[in-house]
């Protein structure tokens, strides 16, 4: 369906001066699957026109969606989605070519070219991988193609488990340095009693522990996640300096309405932006161990903004290597910061509670006297009040 034209030009009428956004779209099964699975065409429709509108106002739009595993179901014959998670792979390969064939179509009504792009959890944890995809994401946007991603199912084990791709539209978001994330759910927004209607928050400026408490985290008939995984995709985004938006995905044209100023689904306001190398530790990277830390070392980092060192470390927990991320944390388990680790593991907890002088007499001079350096971590949520650029926090 094409959206009226004599509507659509009083929106943009009423749209913020600024053009040349960037836009990430976020597009869940429970938006684009249909019941007996396939995909639900004429919502497909309808989201490709409002993404259309967009792209010819000037705004470089980037389309993160689900539903290879739907349509690979569709077009194996099965009627009942199967457990075996290799199966599930084999749907996910199949489908794909059908998922993005669709949308190719659909954008070929309004003269626009789209770029299918397969990511894993690995392309953002490898930093020479983060930033080859970044590469390709600007180019495909500057040569005006609106590239449609999802995660690599046929072969990311971990993320047809457990994975959503809220969280990957959100690492999408802050790795192109997004103005907008919209997260199309199959609700209005974030409500505080899911039951009540009356309890829709508008806007939500703090991500606190009561909202995460609330944000329930729920499984469709065709993917994973729900309100929690969504909170937590806020969270990354809204760090990297991205408004995050949840509406409802029946409703594409919402997009339209929230840009022209109306209070429409939930908004999280976008914090400070925090440095791109440290949100990629702060949200990327996965922790392969845990530094506890006294008090004193504590507030070094938080209130001082200093590197960690050796006397102020209480306990060394997991295995790492020097160069893998840890959390700190205090003595009551409380997160204090996440870093790079200049030490593995096995060194770091010979090192720990030494003074600088004392590490020369046990062999360790010529060695860095951090074991996270301060320009290689980020402040945690939590610990002090005071934001941005100050304590390089999120």
């Amino acid at each position: 369906m094409i959206l009226n034209p004599t509507f659509v030009e009083l929106l943009f009428e009423k749209m913020v001066e600024k053009k040349n956004r960037r836009i990430v779209i976020k597009i869940g099964s429970n938006i684009i699957a249909r019941e007996n699975f396939g995909l639900d065409l004429q919502n497909l429709s309808k989201i490709t026109d409002v993404v259309a509108n967009l792209h010819k106002e000037g705004d470089h739009v980037v389309i993160v969606s689900s539903g290879a595993i739907a349509c690979g179901l569709e077009l194996l014959g099965y009627v009942k989605r199967p457990r075996e998670l290799a199966l599930l792979q084999a749907c996910a390969s199949v489908g794909q070519g059908k998922l993005i064939e669709n949308y190719s179509r659909e954008f070929q009504r309004h003269s626009i070219q789209v770029g299918q792009v397969l990511l894993t959890r690995e392309d953002f944890v490898s930093r020479r991988s983060y930033l080859c995809a970044r590469r390709t994401l600007e180019k495909l946007l500057s040569i005006g193609v609106v590239p449609v991603i999802n995660e690599n199912d046929a072969t990311a084990v971990e993320e047809i488990k457990f994975g959503d791709n809220d969280t990957l539209a959100a690492l999408v978001a802050a790795m192109i340095n997004t103005d907008y994330l919209f997260l199309l759910s199959d609700v209005e927004g974030f409500f505080r009693d899911p039951s009540d209607p009356s309890t829709l928050v508008s806007v939500i400026d703090e991500i606190t522990p009561e909202i995460e408490l609330k944000a329930k985290g729920t499984v469709s008939k065709y993917g994973s996640g729900g309100m929690q995984t969504k909170v937590q995709a806020a969270r990354i985004a809204t760090c990297s300096g991205a408004e995050v938006v949840i509406l409802n995905g029946k409703k594409p044209y919402l997009i339209l309405e929230f840009l022209a100023g109306k209070e429409v689904g939930t908004r999280f306001v976008a914090r400070e932006r925090i440095p791109g190398r440290k949100h990629w530790i702060a949200f990327a990277l996965p922790p392969r161990g845990r530094i506890v830390i006294d008090e004193g070392a504590s507030k070094a980092l938080v209130e001082r903004k200093k590197s960690l060192l050796p006397a102020g470390i209480k306990a060394i927990e997991g295995k790492f290597e020097a160069g893998d991320a840890v959390l700190i944390t205090d003595e009551r388990g409380n997160e204090i910061a996440k870093g790079i680790s200049e030490y593995a593991s096995n060194e770091a907890v010979k090192i720990l509670g030494k003074k600088s002088a004392e590490l020369k007499k046990m062999g360790f001079e010529g060695l860095p006297e951090e074991v996270v350096h301060r320009d290689k971590m980020v402040i945690l949520e939590g610990i002090s009040r005071k934001r941005g650029k100050e304590y390089g926090r999120c």
